[in-house]
């Protein structure tokens, strides 16, 4: 049924769920200001060796990774907390607003959550290899190689995890902060 509340329901959750990470964000945000002395995720990713990150924050940063991973399901509506391939609009989170759209909207929605993907996917993949080999084509190599792990990690929570109610949601998000603030304590009591 086009113009049905549906969609507008869709989109407040799809709304709501991204301001609950931006918590995380602006955590994970200040753990870098701390390692870094720059208020910039550009900062730790143009450095010469970010690896030296690596072997003095490691702990930290392995909190990071995975507070960012679950930034990423979240963001992009994948399973814990959309399941894409349902059919009960009640559930739905992303596809919902979908559902009145076809054409070149559709595809054009379509592509933003492609390339919504594939940022955060970049992300994490930077954040978990930031490996710099010296050679151009090893680096793309590398690169390919880091989104391909962190597509199969995404793959592999889709299949193993349920998605979760919708009261439970807002705690697993939560879950990405908790973590992020863990990191900054530890790199407060243990890093520098």
């Amino acid at each position: 049924d086009t113009a049905s509340p549906f969609e507008g329901m869709g989109a407040a959750r799809e709304a709501f769920f991204p301001i609950i990470c931006e918590a995380s964000m602006f955590m994970i945000l200040i753990l870098f200001y701390m390692l870094t002395q720059e208020l910039s995720f550009a900062t730790y990713f143009s450095e010469s060796n970010p690896l030296e990150l690596w072997k003095t924050a490691g702990s930290p940063l392995i909190f990071i990774a995975i507070a960012f991973f679950i930034i990423l399901l979240t963001e992009n509506s994948r399973v814990p907390v959309d399941d894409p391939a349902t059919h009960l609009e009640l559930t739905m989170i992303h596809e919902v607003m979908v559902l009145d759209h076809s054409g070149p909207d559709l595809a054009l929605i379509e592509l933003g959550s492609y390339l919504k993907l594939f940022f955060y996917s970049t992300f994490v993949a930077r954040l978990i290899f930031p490996f710099n080999m010296g050679n151009t084509y090893l680096n793309i190599c590398t690169f390919c190689g880091a989104l391909i792990v962190v597509y199969t990690c995404t793959g592999i929570m889709e299949s193993v995890i349920a998605r979760l109610r919708m009261d439970k949601v807002p705690k697993f998000i939560l879950t990405s902060f908790a973590l992020a603030f863990f990191a900054i304590v530890i790199t407060l009591e243990f890093v520098k």
